[in-house]
């Protein structure tokens, strides 16, 4: 009987299966990214039609003119005075017009402001602006172009309640 070593066992190896060589992660993140920049295209635009919803409005068209043309404002930050890019507020419609809250931010050569305006608008293109403030950026300081009727002095005339100043509507 011939005596036969056994075999060493041979170890048969199979190529590893294609590899996407980490495409997958490039694929994921695409989606991802996509996703991000399409939510961020809607937010823009819908960001856009509010500012210019803003911007629209006679309350806020008459609330820069009276900031553009109030030598306090220019004292402090400059002429000429334009518009900044952020302005957010509301705006409420009924028959008889409108009312609107806004904060608006306002450049000059000198520096930046922020008014804040609260108005509405009537029939016949009427604005009545029943406080507009602006807050000077590097020094804080509060000037008040329009301010609510508040009652006189002890012993002297008290204003009405609601007292407004009347504006010419800006169109």
């Amino acid at each position: 009987m011939p005596s036969h070593a056994p075999e060493p066992p041979v170890w048969k190896t199979e190529p590893p299966p294609p590899s996407s060589g980490g495409k997958w992660v490039l694929y994921g993140c695409g989606g991802c990214l996509s996703l991000v920049a399409i939510l961020a295209v809607v937010g823009w635009i819908g960001f856009s039609k509010l500012m210019s919803t803003v911007k629209a409005s006679p309350v806020y068209k008459a609330a820069l003119a009276e900031v553009q043309h109030s030598p306090a404002v220019v004292a402090e930050i400059g002429e000429p005075i334009s518009e900044g890019f952020m302005s957010i507020g509301k705006t409420s419609k009924d028959v008889g017009g409108e009312s609107g809250e806004y904060t608006f931010m306002v450049k000059g050569p000198k520096g930046e402001a922020l008014a804040m305006v609260l108005g509405e608008s009537g029939a016949g293109g009427v604005v009545k602006l029943s406080r507009l403030t602006v807050t000077v950026a590097a020094t804080q300081k509060v000037i008040e172009l329009v301010a609510p009727a508040r009652p006189a002095e002890a012993g002297g005339e008290k204003a009405l309640p609601g007292e407004t100043k009347a504006l010419p509507g800006a169109e």
